[in-house]
């Protein structure tokens, strides 16, 4: 005959409310349960722990059935997982920045091709634009104004006078750059008298853009470490994911960081690996 745990019964049972990270509706969790769907959002919610004494008690598969236990284990290896793969919003955040960073490189080697005099092909321009567009506006610049800053401002990080007011006057500032590299991108032909003004734009917007993304990488991240919950930087995360699905689409990261490596090939510059 087996131990059986005398401790285990469903008269034992306790309930507690757990706030569901995608809505924030209040979820029961009864204390023999690791997960369970949000009633409002349709969301799995966890606890953060195996219920009772499943975890290492050795009547614990008979005590509450096979089906039960595997059904816990199962569960248990899926949030061990989600906790070990899911990135923070400044983590997310912060690798775009590299890609970035990767795209502007490129934009400073063909400006300094130009002024150099070596024939630098509109190509490189015009589907460095393409990257800004899709990737840095309106996926990354996206996710900063339309999720992150409004939740900063929400734990009394200032817009206007402060920091996320710089931040956003900068976003306005690149996208002009963006706009005024394109105009002169389309007149452009090797060797005719826009040369300077293509330098002088693209050098504008790379230099904006590395201050900025220093300011972002040393200042607001890890203000927003600190003032956000765990719970609203989940709920960050799975917005982030919505944004990337609505607006360029799964594999579009990846495409342009093939992108990248390619124009980089066609400007000589050492290949540089994008970890994602």
């Amino acid at each position: 005959m087996g131990y059986r745990c005398p401790g285990q019964s469903g008269r034992n049972l306790e309930v507690e409310l757990h706030e569901c990270p995608n809505c924030g509706y209040a979820v029961e969790i009864f204390s023999d349960e690791l997960k369970v769907t949000c009633p409002n959002c349709r969301n799995p919610v966890y606890q953060e722990t195996m219920p009772s004494c499943i975890d290492w008690c050795p009547a614990a598969r008979e005590c509450v059935g096979p089906e039960k236990w595997q059904k816990l284990q199962e569960e248990k290896e899926e949030l061990e997982r989600l906790q070990g793969a899911i990135m923070g919003p400044t983590e997310v955040l912060g690798q775009e920045h590299r890609l970035i960073e990767q795209l502007l490189r490129v934009l400073e080697r063909a400006a300094q091709g130009l002024e150099d005099g070596e024939e630098i092909q509109p190509e490189i321009f015009t589907r460095s634009l393409e990257f800004i567009r899709v990737i840095a506006d309106r996926c990354h610049l996206g996710k900063e104004e339309e999720l992150l800053f409004p939740l900063l401002e929400e734990h009394g990080v200032p817009k206007e006078g402060g920091p996320l007011g710089v931040l956003f006057r900068e976003h306005d500032e690149g996208r002009g750059f963006v706009h005024g590299i394109a105009e002169r991108v389309a007149r452009y032909e090797v060797g005719n008298g826009e040369v300077k003004e293509i330098i002088k734009t693209a050098r504008g917007y790379t230099q904006l853009l590395m201050q900025h993304i220093q300011k972002e990488d040393e200042a607001l991240f890890p203000m927003a470490d600190h003032l956000l919950s765990s719970e609203e930087q989940q709920y960050l995360v799975g917005r982030f994911e919505e944004i990337e699905r609505e607006r360029i689409g799964e594999g579009a990261h990846e495409r342009f960081e093939g992108l990248i490596l390619k124009l980089e090939r066609s400007l000589g510059l050492e290949k540089l690996k994008v970890s994602r």
